[in-house]
């Protein structure tokens, strides 16, 4: 997450000094000047409101996906750090990395802060095809709520990258 660090300019303190001025002794006044614009603030509040927002609504933190062609199939892994409220996860794929269908179903521990690791195996490839298959997992709720985790990409006959 990233940080937003507020700054402020102040102006120095002057020493009280005395004048004489017409028989009578003034002192100046101390001031401090404190300048904040703005569009700072709104960051910075629209950053905290981010932060509140992201912590709130992550569910599931995926700490790993990894992938692998052997044959006619591909074999994927995936690890989460920590889970809440999860029922399911739902592995979707696609060919052009836009338009996603499901390629299958692992059901989730549930409630942990333990580091949880989950396979699984997509049969449905064509291997003789040469091209690049997108993955995904989105993490399904207890109460139906989803998040996407990165996209991961498999090329076919070629080693696999992150995106």
């Amino acid at each position: 997450m990233k940080q937003t660090t507020i700054s402020s300019r102040s102006v120095s303190l002057p020493k009280p000094v005395s004048l004489q001025s017409q028989g009578k002794v003034q002192k100046s006044k101390p001031y401090l000047s404190f300048i904040y614009s703005k569009a700072k603030a709104m960051k910075t509040i629209l950053t905290l409101i981010l932060a509140l927002f992201i912590q709130v609504t992550v569910f599931s933190q995926v700490s790993s996906f990894t992938g692998m062609q052997n044959n006619n199939r591909v074999e994927l892994k995936f690890a989460t750090s920590s889970e809440k409220n999860i029922s399911h996860f739902i592995i979707e794929k696609s060919t052009d990395g836009k338009n996603y269908s499901q390629a299958g179903i692992v059901f989730a521990f549930g409630n942990t802060s333990e580091t949880m690791n989950y396979p699984f195996i997509d049969k449905n490839i064509n291997a003789s095809k040469a091209g690049v298959i997108y993955y995904r997992l989105s993490s399904v709720t207890n109460d139906g709520q989803i998040e996407f985790s990165q996209v991961m990409t498999i090329n076919i006959g070629k080693k696999n990258e992150k995106q």
